[in-house]
C-alpha cells in the first residue's frame, strides 16, 4: 500500500481512504471489504459465528495478501491494532496515518465490539498504539474530502 490509514472505529477511514485514492488516482482497498469477500459474510455476522479471535486471523491473512500490493490506498478495521503482527504488514511499503476524531462523533452503528465494550474503554485501550503505529496523526474536519486534503498536505510530497 501507499497510504495505510488507521484510527477509531467510525471514525471516517473508508470515506476519507476513498477521497485520498480519488485525489491520488490510485486504487482504494478497505480491509474489512475484503475479509468480507473472504469469508462470504458481514463481519457483524462472522464475529456472532466465529468469535473475535478467528475474526483477527483472517484480518492478518487479509493484511497478508493487501501489503503484497502496492499503490494503493488502504483503510483497516479500528481492531487492526490488538494484534503486533499487523504492524510490519501495515508498514512494510506504507505510510501509517492515523485519523483522529473525536470521540463523541464516531459512528458506532453495526459494530460488534463498540456495542459489547462501550466507545471509552475502547479508545482508552486502543488510542496509545494507534497514535505508536501513526507516522503522521490528522485530526477528521468538516468532510471527508478537507480530512483526505489535510491528510495529503502533511504525507511527504514523494508519496
Amino acid at each position: 500500500p501507499h497510504a495505510v490509514i488507521i484510527g477509531m472505529m467510525g471514525a471516517g477511514k473508508t470515506r476519507v481512504g476513498k477521497e485520498v485514492a480519488h485525489m491520488l488516482r490510485l486504487p482504494f482497498a478497505d480491509a474489512d471489504v475484503e475479509i468480507e469477500h473472504e469469508v462470504g459474510m458481514k463481519i457483524p455476522a462472522y464475529f456472532d459465528k466465529h468469535g473475535e479471535p478467528a475474526f483477527r486471523e483472517q484480518e492478518t491473512a487479509a493484511l497478508s495478501d493487501i501489503s503484497k500490493r502496492s499503490g494503493l490506498v488502504l483503510s483497516t478495521g479500528g481492531g487492526v491494532v490488538t494484534r503486533d503482527e499487523n504492524y510490519p504488514l501495515l508498514h512494510q511499503n506504507s505510510q501509517i496515518v492515523m485519523l483522529n476524531r473525536k470521540l463523541d462523533e464516531l459512528a458506532h452503528k453495526g459494530r460488534p465490539i463498540t456495542a459489547r465494550d462501550g466507545i471509552d474503554k475502547l479508545a482508552e485501550q486502543r488510542m496509545p498504539r494507534y497514535r505508536a503505529w501513526a507516522d503522521y496523526l490528522i485530526d477528521s474536519r468538516d468532510c471527508a474530502a478537507n480530512t483526505a486534503q489535510a491528510l495529503l498536505d502533511t504525507l511527504p510530497p514523494a508519496l
